[in-house]
């Protein structure tokens, strides 16, 4: 971008930021002036979306007021203009994205976030704090806070980038492209705020304009997919902080949280799936997570489980129909994948007993 023309930009955003209101060819001549520097840094653009609020309504003697939130913006931009970025756009970054240079996995529930980098064979774990969970309830009453779990989700990404991206920035190339970042999130609306750098949560634009800076501060490009489930990889368990309460793979805070992702009836019904699943198998003498079975003995036991539930009902005192124990190992699926393991439910030889 050629410097008379950040300098204008910098006099124009000076201009607005020190009055209280702006006529229209003013306020337009800054919305202009800010989308040209928004077509330079990809980072730039969250801060559009509060100052564009008044343009589809504005009429030819309306004047816009500059708002305590504008002004908030203004500062932001007043720190964009200063970048070396605007120096040149890394041309790798135009249509089709170069390949990742790391991969972070994320996740996020009611009770807390997780982040894994599994080529650093790294991890941090956040629990929420009384306060943001009296948050979380609140906003599940009805209240209009904004800490829904797409927020959650996307405040992942925040915790990575603030744990690892000095870390990015001391491996991206000098002079050369930004470094990759991609986030994999299993939650639609936050791959979405983060793609488009935009959203109607309050609470995920202050995330997604921090996320913006430290683009342009550490020289990072992030990106992000959605992914249908979080699998956590042995590495990324053995990364993981536990916490009380679990036995198993399933004390570790990611596999918590996948655990909790569905609905409060639902889980309740899987826990008492899965407390059938590991009394029998204790009984039994079998590893109930089936550490280090092979999959041929892995059917073998489910078999057997299946065939205890037809002639004992899993302690109801008689046998049960098939539907019944279906809904039984779907419960025990549920947590197997949420400790990242295998629950081998689809066999043929199970499907033929089942029905």
């Amino acid at each position: 971008m050629p410097v008379a023309k950040v300098d204008k930009c910098r006099r124009i955003v000076a201009a607005a930021y020190n009055t209280t209101v702006l006529p229209r060819k003013q306020y337009r001549s800054l919305m202009g002036s800010l989308r040209h520097v928004a077509t330079c840094i990809r980072a730039a653009r969250p801060f559009l979306q509060r100052q564009r609020v008044c343009e589809p309504q504005l009429n030819r003697f309306q004047r816009v007021a500059v708002t305590a939130s504008m002004k908030e913006d203004l500062l932001w931009w007043w720190m964009v203009l200063h970048s070396p970025h605007l120096n040149g756009v890394s041309l790798e970054y135009f249509n089709t994205l170069p390949a990742p240079d790391a991969v972070i996995e994320m996740d996020a529930s009611e009770f807390g976030l997780c982040a894994l980098d599994p080529a650093a064979k790294a991890a941090i774990t956040y629990p929420f704090s009384s306060h943001e969970r009296s948050l979380i309830s609140a906003f599940k009453n009805g209240d209009t806070n904004g800490f829904d779990i797409n927020f959650s989700k996307l405040l992942s990404c925040a915790f990575a980038v603030h744990a690892w991206g000095a870390r990015w920035a001391a491996n991206a190339p000098n002079g050369g492209r930004p470094y990759h970042v991609h986030f994999r999130i299993d939650n639609t609306s936050a791959v979405a705020w983060q793609n488009k750098l935009a959203s109607r949560n309050p609470r995920a634009q202050v995330i997604i304009r921090l996320l913006s800076w430290w683009e342009t501060s550490f020289h990072l490009r992030f990106s992000a997919s959605h992914v249908p489930a979080f699998c956590v990889t042995n590495a990324g368990l053995d990364a993981g902080h536990a916490v009380g309460g679990f036995p198993g793979p399933d004390q570790y805070l990611a596999t918590y949280l996948r655990a909790h992702s569905v609905a409060d009836s639902t889980f309740d019904q899987n826990s008492r799936a899965m407390n059938k699943w590991t009394v029998w198998a204790s009984r039994q003498g079998v590893p109930a997570w089936f550490i280090g079975v092979p999959s041929a003995v892995q059917v073998q036991h489910i078999s057997d489980f299946i065939l205890h539930g037809f002639q004992f009902g899993f302690g109801s005192g008689g046998s049960i129909h098939s539907d019944s124990i279906k809904s039984v190992l779907q419960g025990v699926r549920h947590f197997f994948a949420a400790s990242g393991f295998e629950f081998p439910l689809a066999h043929p030889h199970i499907r033929m007993l089942l029905k």
